[in-house]
């Protein structure tokens, strides 16, 4: 496949072969330096992406959670921002699909906001209309890495098991000044990935 490369305002998209390697310089325009990477068990132990990661970021690579579950329950992502928490990461990567990339993002608001999941999450009061917070506070940027098709990236809504935890991401972030967003996913092809490309989200305080 042609290598390519797609820059806007609102996500940046690297596909190609060879478009992992585009990680640390996509790691240093955002200014981190401490990257923490956020998995499932099938990519940490069924694939060599978190070792190529690792090796790609050297210094930068401050550490994974490679057991987040399907559909990213509530104790798996309370346990990856403690782990992300205690390495001070300010980059978050998330290598997987659905799961992962919409865990990713609950674990940038926790970081981001502190405090308790459940109170980020929007209230569903039994006789008043749903109460989503306002989550002012800048997030970590994400870059995700995808291994297969999915439209997770795109979805408004975070969940984390039985939490929701926050309605838009774009409601997060904050103004002005519109997100800024660096990404690779790898979409398969037949029964082997042909390219990958990288994209995120990125808090509007990023470079």
């Amino acid at each position: 496949m042609v290598r390519f490369s797609s820059i806007a305002p609102g996500v940046r998209v690297h596909a190609g072969e060879d478009a992992l390697r585009l990680l640390p310089r996509e790691a240093e325009r955002l200014g981190a330096r401490r990257a923490f990477v956020v998995c499932g068990n099938s990519v940490a132990t069924r694939t060599s992406l978190l070792t190529r990661i690792r090796d790609l970021l050297g210094d930068r690579y401050a550490g994974a959670y490679a057991r987040l579950g399907k559909d990213a329950p509530l104790e798996d992502v309370e346990e990856a921002v403690r782990q992300a928490g205690e390495c001070q990461a300010d980059l978050l990567i998330a290598v997987g699909a659905g799961s992962v990339l919409k865990g990713a993002r609950v674990i940038a608001m926790a970081l981001g906001e502190g405090g308790h999941l459940a109170a980020l999450a929007t209230q569903y009061p039994v006789n008043g209309a749903p109460v989503s917070p306002r989550l002012w506070q800048p997030k970590p940027p994400i870059i995700n890495v995808l291994t297969a098709a999915t439209s997770a990236q795109n979805r408004g809504e975070r969940r984390c098991g039985a939490v929701t935890a926050a309605r838009a991401w774009s409601s997060s972030i904050p103004r002005p000044g519109p997100p800024r967003s660096s990404g690779m996913n790898r979409p398969w092809r037949a029964r082997r990935p042909r390219w990958r490309c990288l994209p995120g989200w990125a808090c509007s305080g990023a470079p």
